[in-house]
C-alpha cells in the first residue's frame, strides 16, 4: 500500500472548514457533545489549546475552530503518516467545496483513478 497510487485533494482551509461545518451539522449542533470530544485531545494539545477550542465551540464559532483544528492538529497528523509513504500523491486542486466544486474534484479524481 505504501508503494500504491495516491491521489491528494488539495484546498483552502477556509473552504475546508465550511465544508466540515456543514457535513458535520449534527456535531455543531451538539454543542456539548463536540467539546467532550475535543477534550479528548487534550494528550496530544495541551490544556490551553483546547480549552481554547472548546470555548470556540461553546461560542459558536465553528468554521474558525474547524479550521483552527485542520491547522494545529489534523494536518500535521497527516502529514507525518504520508511522510512515510514512498510515492508522491497526484495532487488535484479544489478552491471550494461547494456542490459544484465537490463534483468538478470527483471527476479529476475519477479521471486519475482511470490512468
Amino acid at each position: 500500500m505504501k508503494a500504491a497510487r495516491r491521489i491528494e485533494i488539495s484546498a483552502p482551509v477556509e473552504a475546508r472548514a465550511a465544508y466540515l461545518c456543514r457535513a458535520y451539522a449534527d456535531m455543531v449542533e451538539d454543542v456539548h457533545a463536540l467539546s467532550e470530544r475535543l477534550t479528548r485531545l487534550v494528550r496530544l494539545q495541551g490544556r490551553e489549546r483546547v480549552g481554547s477550542w472548546v470555548a470556540m465551540a461553546e461560542n459558536g464559532q465553528f468554521e474558525p475552530l474547524a479550521a483552527e483544528l485542520i491547522r494545529d492538529h489534523y494536518d500535521p497528523r497527516y502529514a507525518k503518516i504520508r511522510a512515510r509513504y514512498e510515492s508522491e500523491p497526484d495532487t488535484v486542486e479544489a478552491e471550494r467545496l461547494n456542490e459544484d466544486g465537490i463534483a468538478a474534484v470527483s471527476r479529476r479524481v475519477a479521471e486519475l483513478a482511470a490512468l
